[in-house]
């Protein structure tokens, strides 16, 4: 005798949801139902962006247990003082924008910690990190930059220990990709230049 199309369908859809929960219980330890997904330990914008998301766990191990890095990413900004009367290093554009080499380089770093960028005046208490500073022995500095006509520039790091850890970890990270190149080239092209400050 042939089963009536209903019936086969009935069965059919009660053996694809047998196989379904078989599937789901099969990952689960004995007597356990499914366990559910781990914590977020980093901040959401990482799956968008490639620097982060690579550097992610790396920032974390060098952060340690940082509050500064905390308390940026809790109100979203990192504060950095900035000269801006220096292009291509860091000049205001016709809207009062910083633009340069040091605007980008911090735009970089802040989206490898969790957060952005917010460039303010030279000596604002609100900053964390001032730019430019010539190293010193404190262990406040990380150099980010060398020329002949400036020797070795660094950013001045008024957070934690691991705040500076951190910074540092992304500047190399820079470095040994060759991003830091880009932005290098980005700012110092003598054609760009002229064109910016028009």
């Amino acid at each position: 005798m042939i089963e009536p199309k209903r019936n086969i369908l009935k069965r059919a859809s009660a053996l694809a949801v047998i196989a379904a929960v078989a599937v789901l219980i099969s990952g689960c330890p004995r007597g356990q139902g499914p366990s559910a997904a781990p914590p977020e330990t980093v901040p959401a914008a990482t799956a968008r962006d490639p620097v982060q998301s690579v550097l992610a766990a790396d920032v974390e191990l060098a952060a340690g247990n940082s509050e500064t890095l905390r308390a940026a990413r809790a109100s979203g900004i990192i504060a950095a003082a900035v000269n801006c009367e220096r292009p291509p290093m860091c000049f205001r554009d016709e809207y009062g924008v910083a633009r340069g080499f040091e605007p980008d380089l911090l735009k970089f770093i802040a989206s490898a910690l969790g957060a952005k960028i917010n460039i303010v005046s030279p000596g604002d208490p609100a900053a964390v990190i001032s730019a430019p500073s010539v190293p010193n022995d404190s262990q406040s500095s990380v150099v980010y930059y060398y020329s002949a006509a400036t020797g070795p520039l660094a950013f001045s790091i008024s957070g934690d220990a691991g705040f500076k850890n951190a910074v540092a970890l992304v500047i190399a990270h820079l470095y040994d990709t060759g991003a830091y190149g880009g932005i290098y080239k980005n700012w110092h092209n003598p054609q760009k230049n002229s064109s910016n400050r028009k």
